[in-house]
Parts: C-alpha cells; structure tokens; sequence
C-alpha cells in the first residue's frame, strides 16, 4: 500500500485537495486529518461529499486521521462521518498515539466499533508530558514510553484487524537519530509480533487483585 497524508483546512485548500485526488498517481490510500477549526465543520462535510465519487472513480481510500488539537481528534468522531457517508472509499485510520494522548479509553469497545471501516494503523511510543506534541504526549520509538502498544497490537488481533501497521516517526516531534529510533521500533515490533503468537493470553487486560 502506498499513501500519503494530508491535512485539510477548510476555506483554505478545497482546490488543492481535489487537484490531489483528480492528479495522484502509484498512491492507494489518503490518510486525512481535519484541521478547519472546532469540531468538525460544514466545509469538511462538503470536502467529504465532493471528493468521494472522484476516490471512487480513480481508486483512492481515505483514511480519516483523527488527531488531537485538530478538528477532528478521536476514533469517535472519525467512525460518525464514516457512519453518515457510508461510502466503501471512507474509512479510518487508527493512531494510538493519538488515541492515547486524546484519553480516548476504552480500547476494545473503540477497536471492535471502527473495525468496518479500518484501512490501516498507526502505533507508537507515547507518554503523557507537557513537552511532548501540543504540550499533550510525546511521541517516541515503540520501546519507550507509558503505553502498551503489546496490548494495542493484541486487541487488533482479537477484532479480527489483517491490515497494515505503520509506525509513527515524526522526527520533529520524537528528536534524536532517525534510522536508529526506526531501526528500535522495528525490532520492538517483531518482538511483539512473536510474543502474541507465543502468549496471545499475555495481551489481554484483566483487572489486577
């Protein structure tokens, strides 16, 4: 799968969006954030409506890319457009870091609700700090941080989820040397991955006595 990601602001790239989606070539997959203000706005609807039959057309998804101090900023609001488009071209694309930083909850609940329309997924490493994105969570290599990705991965499994997992690496926001934070996640990545097949019960939350 080949993508890119896009952020739309209302008022201020409609035409360079649809001369995206009418020109793009060798790209399956439009990873969207939404970013015209507070909330989701009409403009975003009217985007949506007007870009759809063209991804449709040319054989484009869009993922929407819920992402915190945007428009739209949890898994919540990405799975209401997708219910009221109900277009096989519009889906989600799940970040936990952002779902993280947005204190979303409820892990199982948000997976198993959006797993109709998940084209692909994001992980990262992630703590709640002042210094981090938007003086909300950092974002760093898959074996730092407070959040459990094993856990994440685990729940993606038991939803059934077959599709592709990316990491996120924003260099400006996570520092330090590139190739080696990717060249860290990886292999965090591939030891998750076998320690689901080996101890897939290890995955599962329980509340602890």
């Amino acid at each position: 799968m080949n993508g890119v990601y896009v952020i739309f602001q209302s008022g201020g790239n409609d035409a360079q969006m649809h001369r995206l989606v009418e020109s793009i070539e060798g790209c399956s997959t439009i990873e969207l954030a939404l970013r015209s203000g507070e909330g989701i706005q009409d403009g975003d609807l009217h985007m949506l409506e007007a870009l759809l039959p063209v991804c449709e057309r040319r054989g484009i998804n869009i993922a929407l890319y819920p992402h915190v101090k945007y428009g739209m900023q949890t898994t919540t609001e990405a799975l209401s457009l997708c219910r009221r488009f109900s277009h096989p071209r519009l889906g989600i694309a799940f970040n936990g870091y952002h779902w993280y930083a947005m204190r979303e909850g409820h892990l199982a609940r948000r997976l198993t609700d959006a797993a109709p329309f998940l084209k692909l997924v994001n992980i990262a490493g992630c703590r709640f700090s002042p210094l981090g994105w938007g003086s909300v969570a950092t974002i760093e290599p898959l074996d730092e941080g407070e959040m459990d990705n094993f856990v994440l991965l685990g729940q993606l499994q038991r939803t059934g989820y077959a599709g592709p997992i990316g990491f996120l690496g924003w260099s400006e926001g996570m520092g330090g040397d590139v190739y080696g934070n990717l060249d860290r996640s990886v292999t965090a990545f591939r030891s998750m991955e076998q320690r689901l097949v080996d101890h897939p019960s290890w995955a599962l939350i329980t509340n602890a006595p």
